[in-house]
């Protein structure tokens, strides 16, 4: 008789992931994005109470918003390319 509270493992959970599935050239694009947006966010949040001149605290904010939606939309296309999507049926 199977146990009512233990859960089966799914053949998701065991395959590898879709990080793992990612060749390398995306992960590195995926890192240097992410690593973009933390460094315009860091401009902007240290410009502000340091009194830098609007226009180069917006170009950072600019930035950040740029790079988080390259981030984005990177991941989506890798991650339908690779199969890991969980929208398979769509």
């Amino acid at each position: 008789m199977s146990e009512p509270d233990r859960i089966a493992p799914s053949p998701a959970a065991t395959s590898t992931t879709a990080q793992e599935q990612r060749p390398a050239g995306a992960r590195l694009v995926q890192a240097l994005l992410w690593t973009l947006f933390a460094a315009c966010l860091a401009g902007n949040a240290v410009g502000s109470p340091a009194g830098m001149p609007m226009l180069l605290n917006a170009a950072f904010g600019v930035g950040a918003l740029g790079c988080l939606a390259a981030a984005i939309v990177h991941h989506r296309r890798t991650r339908h390319q690779s199969g890991g999507s969980l929208e398979k049926g769509r």
